[in-house]
Formats: structure tokens, C-alpha cells, sequence
């Protein structure tokens, strides 16, 4: 499974973003910001059950994804834009621009229910 679009520009609203909980249910050391993907095709029906984490007060579907050789986790986000969270600037690393294609895979992922359950605040039952 592949969440596949072109980088586009964010707001900079990331940038200050507590990632806690990525690294809580994924174990990644999140970089400060993300990059964002315009997906060419949506998402519906495309990817495996998300995972819910709670970032800035709001919940989010994510999944465990691996970009080349770097662990990434990716949030689904308004209009077909994706949120790519990694432990380094991946437009500095791949020297991504806007408008250049990316393709990330997502990988089967089960956090450890606990975890799951502390950072959503209550009980998770893992898909």
C-alpha cells in the first residue's frame, strides 16, 4: 500500500506541534514541521485500518510508513493532503521542492495497545 502525490506547501501550523505522541505509539523522534503531500487519488478504500493519535488536541488517522530508508508516520489531513512526520527535514534529506512526486509505503503496524490507550486518554482496542 501506497500513499503516492506531489509535495505542496504547509501553513507552518506543524511547526508547533507537540509529537509526543508519535514517538509515544511509533517510537520515531519527530523533526519539528512536516511535509505535506497533495495525494493524487484520496484515500478512501486505499490503505490499511489507521491507528488514531491525538496531536494538538485533535484526533488523527495515521499509519506507520517508511520513505526510502527513513521511518515515517503519516497523518491523514485536510482536502487529500497528507502530513508526513520523520525524524529528519525530508525536504532537506531528499532535497524535495514543491511539486515533486513522492511515494511512501505504509507498513503493517500494531502499536502496543497500552501505549495507544495512555495518549488517546482511555481504553484502545488495537485493529
Amino acid at each position: 500500500m501506497k500513499v503516492e502525490g506531489v509535495v505542496v506547501r504547509g501553513c507552518g501550523a506543524a511547526s508547533r506541534r507537540d509529537y509526543g505522541a508519535a514517538t509515544m505509539l511509533y517510537g520515531i523522534d519527530v523533526h519539528r514541521g512536516t511535509l505535506n503531500i497533495k495525494c493524487a487519488r484520496g484515500w478512501s478504500g486505499r490503505l490499511c485500518p489507521p491507528i488514531p493519535m491525538v496531536l494538538g488536541g485533535r484526533l488523527h488517522d495515521s499509519w506507520k510508513g517508511r520513505l526510502a530508508d527513513v521511518d515515517v508516520v503519516v497523518l491523514r489531513g485536510f482536502m487529500h493532503v497528507a502530513e508526513v512526520l520523520a525524524p529528519v527535514s525530508l525536504r532537506r534529506t531528499f532535497g524535495f521542492k514543491d511539486g515533486d512526486a513522492v511515494s511512501i509505503d505504509i507498513v503493517s503496524y500494531k502499536p502496543d495497545a497500552e501505549l495507544a490507550a495512555k495518549q488517546l486518554g482511555g481504553v484502545y482496542a488495537v485493529p
